[in-house]
């Protein structure tokens, strides 16, 4: 009888549970290595009494027939499908986001001249920074009114710091349907006239987005599997170009394949590489409780002025009436910050998020039932100038370890959704399948 090939993945996000899950099925003995108490990664959801909040607004949407199915599959009975429904606050308002010509009437009227002009004078975009590219885009007067500060205070680095690809990942993964494309200017006054406004559809597991990972957690251990959780200490060794054994927690393994889906910087230090230039933002999420339904339809919110500490609010009762009591109402309100966050840091920020909610309109700080700070390290890559060089110094520094692969959102220093890391970890998963070395 041949022996089982051998598969350690480490950390249990969406695209590692993929991976574990398509392998088991193909015959691998896998052993998922996850640092939290629970898996799931990015998409946990947090419990308090009958109040559930995920980490942000998180959902599902694809086109990709096989990515849909196996979504479908691990959600069962779970699944249901939503509308979207989004908006921005500007000026002292609610905007529906993507914008409809009535947003556009209730804009300054200096604002709608500004960006007629825009329409005409916009620069060519001839450097890598992200700053010269939104204004070559969306002409300055867009980019002055949201996409400075919003930049500012959620990636902690003044844009002209940041690499321009920032501009298609973090856009294109807010838009999301195609139809509503918003690469320009043009795009924008487009999307805005349409004659009806683009409805899309999301799936999402009525009572929370961790169902999705807890149950492919345990198809992973009927099939064999094994998930340990809680483990903190992790070292690799290598031999004639492998990385040979792993040992997590005392606990030792021979590796015959190693799937990284934690952060890039600490595979480089466990293999003892130089260090990488690389930051990972991290995300306080204040999940709030409050004695009322709050009259807004929205799933999510984004805030780009400097004047509130909220960078974005989701609300878990517009995704699910199963995420609240009934008659309750919840928003998770989000800040990021740069490197680990702490709750030294959350708490002197607890002040200005409560005064934030009074100030859009949302709930009186006498309505509010309780909160709960959450801290999320490693949730965002930074896109800085030069990242893109020191991932591909990190991938050349790689091929010296072929039965190494990487995965996810901070293994591949990558922004993406739950759909394309569920697509990548099936993609992954079958050149393990056919291979089980890297392709150099």
């Amino acid at each position: 009888m041949s022996k089982k090939r051998r598969a350690h993945i480490v950390g249990a996000g969406i695209n590692g549970l993929t991976i574990g899950y398509e392998l088991a099925r193909q015959g691998f003995e896998v052993i998922l290595l996850e640092k939290l108490a629970e898996v799931g990664g990015l998409a946990r959801t947090f419990r308090y009494g009958d109040f559930s909040f995920d980490i942000g607004p998180h959902r599902f949407h694809t086109d990709i027939p096989r990515v849909s199915e196996f979504i479908k599959d691990a959600l069962g009975d779970e699944s249901i499908t939503i509308d979207r429904y989004s908006s921005v606050y500007l000026f002292d308002k609610y905007h529906k986001w993507p914008l409809r010509p009535s947003s556009l009437l209730r804009l300054p009227f200096g604002v709608l001249f500004h960006c007629a002009l825009d329409l005409f004078n916009r620069r060519k975009f001839t450097t890598e920074r992200f700053d010269d590219y939104i204004k070559s885009k969306y002409g300055e007067t867009l980019y002055r009114i949201f996409f400075h500060d919003y930049t500012m205070k959620y990636n902690w680095v003044h844009p002209s710091k940041l690499h321009a690809t920032w501009a298609s990942a973090s856009i294109d993964r807010a838009i999301i349907d195609k139809k509503a494309s918003m690469n320009s200017l043009w795009d924008t006054l487009k999307v805005t006239l349409m004659p009806h406004p683009v409805t899309t559809k999301f799936v999402y597991p009525k009572h929370g987005v961790d169902i999705f990972s807890r149950n492919l957690a345990r198809k992973i251990e009927a099939l064999g599997g094994r998930v340990r959780t809680e483990v903190q200490e992790l070292e690799l060794s290598s031999k004639k170009g492998r990385v040979d054994t792993i040992t997590a927690d005392g606990q030792r393994d021979d590796v015959d394949v190693l799937v990284w889906t934690a952060p890039l910087t600490l595979l480089a230090d466990r293999l003892g590489l130089p260090k990488l230039n690389l930051r990972y933002l991290s995300l306080v999420a204040f999940n709030i409780e409050i004695d009322h339904k709050i009259d807004l339809n929205d799933q999510w919110i984004y805030f780009p002025s400097k004047d509130l500490t909220i960078s974005r609010a989701s609300f878990p009762d517009n995704f699910s009436p199963h995420m609240v009591p009934e008659g309750k109402g919840s928003v998770c309100a989000e800040i990021t910050s740069l490197g680990p966050a702490d709750l030294k840091y959350a708490e002197s920020n607890l002040d200005n998020i409560i005064a934030d909610l009074e100030k859009v309109g949302m709930c009186k700080k006498g309505a509010i039932l309780n909160v709960h700070k959450e801290l999320v390290d490693n949730t965002y890559p930074l896109y800085e100038l030069g990242y893109i060089h020191e991932k591909e110094r990190m991938h050349e520094a790689l091929r010296a370890f072929p039965n190494i692969h990487l995965g996810g959102r901070t293994g591949m220093f990558w922004y993406n959704n739950m759909d394309n890391s569920i697509e990548q970890g099936l993609q992954l998963a079958d050149e393990l399948v056919s291979n089980g070395e890297r392709r150099t």
